[in-house]
């Protein structure tokens, strides 16, 4: 796309480069134009022209210049996204509903995003429920933003549906830790069978056999063995002991992957020891 990387100047467009060189030599303006047609193909060339069309509030020129950007270059996810963003923001300055629900509609099935800005810049406009719920459907089956799929769904109170969206998720228990509130008023068996399947699944958990211990201030502390919860503990404490079980590893596998020491029980040599992102470990004196 005619862009390339200098040690001295960054990210550069060696085609606005070229440009810039010749107003410097003196071209002609005819020339200069000629090559920008010459050029078309590259979106550079078309970005000055929508920025000069909108510059002269030729509107009409920019939206045909966007639209037609979307087309040649469809392959460039970032770029499409970005020429949507500027048509939604030019049909809502014109005041033209229908291309402005349109291309909001567009922009939130396709494009990865992480806020709900555009969905309720879209909901706003809406008046027809049956034509929004179709519109809410088609944003959930499509998006490829599995939290904002969720995010809508939470807006939308359609609880079942957030709930299977996260049980269909390879990284449920980050999500249900983000709408664990409202979901576990609605399906409280199936938020602790998530955490208990994350728990039963995980690799780093480790059991510290000992039925109790004292604090300094000598209270005793019971502590449980692995199988012995559903008898020992109630049900509200069992959820509790599944979720703070759930956490311990989702901070562990966050820490790993931003290559951070992590505090490790060795039960073999009953000794703890920080591994670190080399897999180096270095045990408690």
């Amino acid at each position: 796309m005619g862009i390339y990387y200098s040690v001295y100047h960054g990210y550069e467009n060696t085609i606005l480069k070229r440009i810039h060189y010749m107003e410097k030599l003196n071209y002609t303006t005819e020339e200069i134009e000629k090559y920008k047609q010459e050029n078309r193909r590259f979106f550079a060339i078309r970005e000055l022209e929508i920025t000069d069309a909108i510059s002269r509030k030729d509107y009409n020129k920019a939206i045909d210049v966007l639209k037609e950007s979307k087309r040649l270059d469809v392959d460039y996810v970032e770029q499409t996204k970005n020429y949507c963003e500027q048509l939604i923001a030019i049909y809502d300055k014109l005041n033209m509903k229908e291309e402005y629900c349109k291309e909001l509609e567009g922009y939130l099935i396709q494009y990865r995003q992480f806020d709900l800005k555009y969905y309720k810049m879209l909901k706003t406009e809406m008046t027809n429920e049956q034509k929004w719920s179709e519109i809410v459907d088609r944003i959930v089956e499509h998006n490829p933003c599995e939290r904002l799929v969720c995010d809508v769904l939470q807006d939308e109170k359609r609880y079942e549906q957030l709930m299977c969206k996260i049980e269909q998720t390879s990284g449920n228990v980050e999500l249900l830790d983000r709408y664990e509130r409202v979901l576990r008023k609605n399906n409280p068996d199936k938020v602790i069978k998530i955490y208990d399947n994350r728990v039963n699944n995980s690799r780093d958990w480790s059991v510290i056999y000992m039925t109790t211990m004292s604090t300094k201030s000598g209270r005793v502390i019971k502590v449980v063995k692995q199988g012995e919860e559903k008898s020992t503990l109630t049900s509200s404490e069992q959820e509790m002991d599944i979720r703070a079980v759930a956490a311990v590893n989702a901070a562990i596998n966050r820490a790993k992957v931003c290559k951070k020491p992590v505090a490790v029980y060795d039960k073999e040599k009953k000794a703890a020891y920080v591994e670190y992102a080399n897999g180096e470990r270095k045990y408690a004196e």
